[in-house]
């Protein structure tokens, strides 16, 4: 066949290598190398043949052409009729919106024909859009399959999709169907739902008898009850859910499935959540990014393997460059070079500051910075920001001033945002990142300094991104997180690719590494609980056995991580629940017979076991059969926080247990109990801030500078930052996450569910009304405000439910913005806060 020839053709590699490196010659402002009239014909003549191929590299070499030229050559008539022809071909209609937008109104009778007839098939259930070829091809699967797996590229629109998807079968079902989102983080909830909100609306319209509710909380509120639901959960949220008698869910979406088996402490999370969710009959459709081997995820619970696609046609292509600060150089790497091609060209670069790199080669576009740390995060940001002068914006006027209040007056964040620069992470409360994104959106952030939450699925891409570390967390980037990374680069609908800029500023990162990273394939990914590799079930099987496992050295999130596995074993073996590990344990484990006959002899009820697998067995069994139970108390001051958390540590063994830098150090629990009760009293989070710095200041607290050096709390800015930083996290993952958890399992163990001290946690207030505001989607300080301004325009049951709302009292309050627009989504039907 032709593309097959072509294909092959040497002078397609030398025209690939030619048109990349005069894209990239031109922006780091050198003179680019000749290309003549006819090398530049006979480079589009290559990408309209190539644009037919039957093979996805064919189809992604026309895209890298089209992509490459477009900067340069977009008035071309020659060019506007090609890529035009091309774009059609591929189907990637976000992208012809794009350049016909920007001015090419050519028309070619053949390519119409393709067009009319994607338009016709391939729309959205709405009409609004068209769905790529690609997009099409995976959402015929689904509907066509019982369970799936599918992976591709960053940018190819999996939530576009899956908010189809479910629109579908709604329609297709009557909307008789519940519906879940299983999503890595709490960062991505807001997102999620965002996405499904105005699909979810219009299907509301239309089905009149069945309203579906956006649920994002475990506890589905009485004004909800007897509708239809799709509800957005984390791993702990799902298992929740599961442990009460709740509306069945029909189908399950996973979405960044790779963490189900990710080397972290919280796979076993999601692994427990997804087999729960078998053995509940759900339905389950894995959605990862790059994986080679997207069958493993069915694999992990037993499902066929024969429905599974890997995507890898491009919808955006990007630039690759290594910017090397230490050895004074510059890399452009070439896609596509073949195996006697070039892979990259090298050259001489001088400059060595990096704000001043970012500036430049961002030129005007917008840019993301991946950082490892939300210190050097922060850190990168400031350096950028001081290099920039303040903007005459109203928008980040506006932004910055409602930092300084609902933060603190020297936070540096509304600093930042004063001069198009801002921060990004997952311990920023959701209201604040939720107006980050809308400002980096709407184009008046210029800059953003983000950590992993990129890798997490959050959807932010720019037209430029810079790498400014090689590590995530305490793990180097491997090959799928750095390919998920970079897929951040290039906006789909617009522009055609984006361009990442990897910088090496110390020895830490060599050369040899990155061009790993870059050219070599990603590898198929693989599990312990499928391999067994490790003597993974030995180890598995040594916690229950109080051994010690069998790789002394092994990091504390892999202790952590094993344990997990091991109570999710012991729910298994007593629940009788079919799953590989309970298999597996029992076929590979050294001493599986001793562990059975221990797993035996736990009294602990199963319904316990499920909810509580970040918690050994063994204490829970001490606590079980101890009569000498502590009641909670039912104040709610430092005292009574103080003493909870005393009595959790000496049980649960906390300093053993718990990480040393947190709970696990003694002298820190008087300072997780001011955050504690500041918490559960309803303050604001500024108050919350203002109360804590004080205390740190007249109890000479130690904090935490580069995560190992503990120093003096001197009241400075760089201290105070250094604080709110950490009160943001902690508040997040020690208050609302473990010690819930913790306090949760033991007012199940000791018979104290009549306590609510877990709900108050939570949510952060003992107000059962402003919690009842909550589970109805309302973010805290939302809630907070309500309860003080419009508490009247509520009917509440004799169960403190909310059953009812005066729509026209609460319109009539006078709201902030951010509590005003989620009455207003509530209102239309839809719940939107995480």
């Amino acid at each position: 066949m032709l593309n097959d020839r072509a294909i092959k053709d040497p002078y397609l590699r030398e025209l690939l290598t030619k048109v990349q490196k005069r894209y990239g010659d031109r922006l780091l402002g050198r003179e680019p190398a000749d290309f003549t009239d006819k090398e530049l014909t006979d480079a589009l003549r290559f990408s309209d043949i190539l644009s037919r191929s039957e093979t996805a590299e064919g189809r992604n070499i026309a895209l890298k052409i089209v992509s490459a030229l477009y900067d340069e050559f977009s008035e071309d008539g020659r060019y506007r009729l090609f890529s035009k022809n091309v774009l059609v071909k591929l189907g990637l209609f976000p992208s012809l919106a794009y350049v016909e937008q920007n001015g090419n109104d050519s028309e070619d009778a053949e390519f119409k024909a393709d067009e009319t007839i994607k338009r016709q098939f391939q729309r959205t259930s709405d009409g609004k859009h068209v769905l790529t070829d690609s997009q099409y091809d995976v959402l015929n699967r689904l509907e066509d399959s019982n369970h799936y797996s599918f992976s591709a590229g960053t940018s190819f629109g999996k939530s576009f999709l899956f908010t189809e998807y479910v629109d579908r079968v709604i329609r297709s079902t009557n909307a008789s169907q519940n519906f879940a989102f299983l999503v890595p983080t709490r960062a991505l909830i807001t997102q999620v739902v965002n996405d499904l909100s105005d699909k979810i609306d219009a299907i509301n319209k239309d089905h009149k008898h069945a309203q579906y509710r956006i649920v994002m909380n475990p506890e589905i509120p009485a004004l909800f009850r007897g509708g239809k639901f799709i509800f957005v959960f984390t791993p702990e949220r799902l298992i929740s859910y599961f442990s009460t008698q709740n509306p069945p869910i029909d189908t399950m979406i996973v979405d960044e499935a790779q963490k189900t088996i990710s080397d972290d402490d919280r796979s076993p999370l999601f692994y427990h959540a997804i087999t729960l969710s078998k053995q509940k009959s759900v339905k389950i459709f894995f959605a990862s990014p790059y994986v080679p081997n997207p069958e493993i995820f069915l694999k992990l619970i037993g499902n066929s393997t024969q429905e599974v696609s890997r995507v890898q046609d491009l919808s955006v292509t990007q630039n690759v460059f290594f910017l090397d600060l230490v050895g004074h150089s510059a890399r452009q790497y070439f896609d596509f070079a073949g195996e006697e091609g070039d892979r990259y060209s090298e050259s001489d670069y001088f400059e060595n500051d990096v704000a001043t790199i970012i500036t430049t080669l961002s030129g005007g576009t917008q840019s993301l910075a991946y950082c490892n740390s939300i210190q050097a995060t922060i850190d990168a940001a400031r350096r950028e920001a001081d290099e920039l002068p303040l903007l005459v914006s109203a928008s980040l006027t506006s932004l910055a001033a409602s930092i300084r209040e609902t933060i603190h007056e020297k936070y540096d964040l509304a600093k930042f945002v004063e001069k198009g620069v801002a921060i990004h992470f997952g311990a920023l409360p959701q209201a604040l990142r939720n107006r980050i994104e809308e400002s980096f959106k709407a184009g008046d952030i210029r800059y953003l300094f983000t950590t992993s939450t990129l890798l997490e699925g959050v959807n932010l891409p720019a037209k430029n991104l810079f790498v400014l570390s090689n590590k995530i967390g305490l793990h180097n980037l491997d090959k799928l997180s750095f390919r998920n990374l970079i897929g951040r680069a290039g906006r789909l609908a617009k522009e055609l690719s984006g361009n990442v800029f990897v910088i090496r500023q110390d020895s830490k990162w060599d050369t040899e590494t990155f061009d790993s990273l870059f050219t070599e394939e990603v590898p198929a990914l693989e599990t312990e609980i499928i391999s067994g590799k490790g003597k993974f079930y030995t180890n598995v099987g040594n916690v229950l056995l109080d051994k010690g496992p069998t790789r002394q050295n092994d990091p504390a999130w892999k202790k952590r991580q094993l344990s997990n596995y091991a109570s999710i074993f012991a729910y298994q073996e007593k629940a009788q629940v079919g799953s590989l590990l309970r298999t597996a344990l029992v076929e590979k484990g050294k001493d599986a017979r001793q562990v059975l006959q221990q797993v035996r002899k736990i009294t602990v009820p199963e319904t316990i076991l499920m909810t509580s697998i970040s918690i050994k067995p063994k204490y829970q069994e001490a606590i079980l059969k101890n009569d000498d139970r502590f009641e909670l108390p039912e104040t709610y001051d430092y005292d009574a926080c103080l003493s909870i958390l005393h009595e959790l540590s000496r049980l649960y063994n906390w300093g053993e247990e718990e990480d040393g830098r947190y709970l696990g150090r003694e002298g820190n629990l008087s300072y997780y109990a001011v955050l504690m009760a500041e918490w559960v009293n309803s303050r604001p989070l500024n108050v919350i801030i203002k109360n804590t710095l004080a205390y740190c200041a007249t109890n000479e607290h130690q904090i935490r500078i580069d995560h190992k050096t503990f120093v003096t709390f001197d009241n400075s800015p760089e201290h105070i930052n250094q604080v709110i930083n950490d009160l943001m996290k902690e508040l997040e993952t020690i208050i609302r996450f473990t010690v819930k958890t913790y306090i949760n399992n033991y007012l199940q163990l000791t018979n104290q569910m009549h306590s609510n001290w877990s709900n108050y946690l939570n949510y952060g207030t003992v107000d059962q009304f402003i919690i009842e505001l909550q589970k109805l989607g309302f973010e805290r300080h939302e809630a907070i405000e309500l309860s003080s301004k419009a508490r009247d325009a509520f009917e509440i049951n004799i169960n403190e439910e909310i059953i009812d709302i005066d729509t026209s009292r609460l319109r009539q309050v006078e709201l902030s913005t951010d509590t005003r627009r989620s009455v207003d989504k509530l209102l239309r039907g839809i719940s939107i806060s995480a």
